[in-house]
């Protein structure tokens, strides 16, 4: 994650538990925010994002471990869908294929605790 991302203040706001969006808005629009933002046009409207630099240091890190388990549950479902398009694994007994797929598991999750 570099320096220079910004993230919709809708991820921020399921981020810090918050039920709406309004508090962030209304920081976002004084003119001595705490958070760095962008208005960005969508489906018609405008919304906005802030430089993931500029909150929190613990929010932040809550974001980058969101991201990591997203980036790698997203892996799992694509090799699982692969391997289930495969001959090969079809002509597998099905103890081989959960011993796979629990490899694969494995696999992803110590690289997620790295």
């Amino acid at each position: 994650m570099s320096n220079e991302e910004f993230i919709s203040i809708n991820n921020v706001a399921e981020a810090k538990g918050l039920k709406s969006t309004r508090s962030l808005r209304l920081e976002i629009n004084k003119p001595e925010s705490k958070y760095i933002s962008r208005e960005v046009k969508v489906n018609g409207g405008t919304s906005y994002e802030i430089l993931i630099s500029s909150l929190e240091l613990e929010l932040q890190q809550k974001i980058r471990e969101a991201e990591k388990i997203n980036r790698y549950s997203l892996s799992f479902i694509l090799v699982t869908q692969i391997f289930g398009r495969n001959a090969i694994w079809f002509s597998m007994p099905i103890s081989e294929r959960i011993i796979a797929i629990i490899a694969f598991q494995f696999y992803l999750w110590s690289a997620i605790l790295e």
